[in-house]
């Protein structure tokens, strides 16, 4: 009896082992993969003043526009370059993560973390409909595996930390550590773990610490209801749903075309020339559309 108790006692000692381990290197992804994604934002928020700058210069020197537009080309030959260095750094990032998690690809986490960082920053500092969501998810995992690379970790736990990194980068994207551990959980597993929930969990409030001490502690959204809806009105929030299900439908499938119609554009820059002249034209007609629109 005693024998078979040595033996328990050094079966769970591991697991308990490994999981202690997973908790100080998620707080370690967290921090890292936080720092980087802070930087990220207020890099583009100073690039978001920049844009609102030019526009006002504009709006009182009409002849700045014909300026700005060179400029604008100047910067979509740099995301060009940007690409040609790195195509991993494509769209928002989040299917790569996706596919290294899943042993489809391998990226160079420096690499695509550094030009990440500045092909975002050019993108939506110039102007375009984007998001820091994505870049975030994917700057914040390539902190996390960078991470796991200087620990000299095995291919199950670099995957973990990437997981780490990704929900840490959306953590601090917006201050919602909440979100960022269940991005994790729903979006790249679609599984529940006990390891990727304890070392998910600790990257993400790591990261939303890091967060919460340079932009305060109110999350990025915060709405306030003055009165609460009555209840003969909740067929509203019914028909709302079914327009907004039609609506978003209605944008997949434009966003779909789109990609259809530009895998027939054949040179790289004239597919990158086209939005970012656009985004300098809507400076002018209706900047509202213009960056990620969270303000």
């Amino acid at each position: 009896m005693q024998q078979n108790k040595i033996v328990t006692t050094k079966q769970k000692n591991p697991s308990r082992h490994f999981r202690y381990r997973l908790l100080l290197e998620g707080i370690a992804v967290g921090a890292a993969a936080g720092l980087v994604t802070v930087l990220f934002r207020l890099a583009l928020e100073q690039a978001d003043l920049f844009r609102q700058q030019i526009s006002t210069f504009i709006s009182a020197h009409s002849w700045a526009f014909f300026l700005w537009l060179p400029i604008l080309l100047g910067l979509a030959y740099l995301t060009v370059l940007l690409l040609r260095i790195e195509p991993y750094i494509s769209g928002s990032g989040i299917p790569q993560v996706k596919g290294e998690i899943l042993g489809g690809l391998s990226q160079k986490w420096w690499r695509v973390l550094t030009a990440k960082f500045a092909g975002g920053l050019l993108t939506i500092g110039a102007g375009l409909s984007l998001g820091r969501e994505g870049p975030s998810i994917q700057i914040g995992a390539m902190a996390g595996k960078g991470i796991s690379q200087l620990l000299h970790r095995r291919q199950t736990e670099e995957k973990m930390l990437l997981t780490c990194g990704a929900s840490a980068g959306l953590s601090a994207a917006f201050n919602a550590p909440f979100a960022g551990i269940l991005f994790s959980l729903e979006e790249l597993h679609k599984t529940f773990s006990t390891d990727i929930l304890l070392s998910a969990t600790s990257a993400s409030i790591t990261a939303g610490f890091v967060s919460q001490c340079v932009f305060g502690l109110k999350p990025v959204f915060n709405f306030t209801a003055t009165q609460m809806l009555p209840l003969h009105n909740y067929w509203m929030v019914l028909a709302l749903g079914v327009i907004l299900g039609l609506v978003g439908a209605l944008y997949n499938f434009c966003i779909k075309k789109s990609q259809y119609l530009y895998d027939k554009i054949r040179s790289p820059f004239i597919r990158l020339a086209i939005p970012f002249l656009l985004a300098g034209i809507l400076l002018i007609v209706y900047p509202m559309v213009l960056g990620g629109g969270h303000n």
